[in-house]
């Protein structure tokens, strides 16, 4: 990569991080979390009583190494991405994580060209990472329901998030495991990579 490229690569970044740091832009996103989050919460407790529920949006520096790694995935990174607010149901079971989807699926507006069942990735002898992921936005006229009375505000229709869906089983090996081998940058040796494989089996015998 030449200077002249790397320069405006930079300014690139620079623009799109200002943009997305915008205190207004911030909390449209805050908001979106935190009624896409209290509209899971009151669906669990019916399809999983147990259920963890967890929402982030974006952090700032995070965002900014994201545009770095897949710079030519986006013309306007705030736009594009699907990410940036992001929510993990965590269940107790695979009946669970299927029940939570049903919710989903039959609640909300989901890009299905974008969402992905990540165990469809895995042939019969394999083992790995194992989560339902959804980009979804919020319908218009859903909520409330009597499951779920949540008023959802005007300004966060629209906004796309990334929903999780996995057992807390699951949910383990994405954080000792996954993140470890797949977000690593450096080339992770095979031995280490064939445990982790033998941890997912046996994580999977037990979900």
């Amino acid at each position: 990569m030449d200077d002249e490229t790397k320069q405006t690569d930079a300014r690139g970044v620079e623009g799109n991080v200002t943009k997305w740091a915008d205190d207004e832009l911030q909390a449209r996103y805050s908001a979106f979390a935190k009624f896409l989050s209290a509209v899971l919460n009151k669906a669990s407790k019916k399809a999983a009583p147990l259920a963890i529920v967890q929402a982030r949006v974006k952090a700032v520096d995070s965002f900014a190494e994201k545009i770095l790694r897949k710079r030519q995935l986006y013309t306007d990174p705030v736009e594009d991405m699907t990410d940036l607010c992001g929510v993990r149901v965590i269940t107790h079971t695979v009946e669970q994580v299927q029940a939570v989807s049903e919710f989903i699926e039959s609640h909300l507006d989901v890009d299905w060209d974008n969402s992905d069942d990540t165990s469809g990735r895995l042939r019969t002898t394999e083992f790995g990472y194992r989560s339902v992921h959804y980009i979804v936005r919020f319908k218009k006229d859903v909520f409330p329901t009597a499951d779920v009375p949540v008023e959802v505000p005007e300004g966060v229709y629209g906004l796309w998030a990334e929903i999780q869906v996995r057992t807390i089983l699951e949910h383990a090996w994405a954080d000792i495991a996954h993140d470890l081998t797949y977000k690593s940058p450096f080339k992770v040796p095979a031995p280490y990579l064939r445990r982790v494989a033998g941890l997912a089996a046996r994580l999977e015998g037990v979900s």
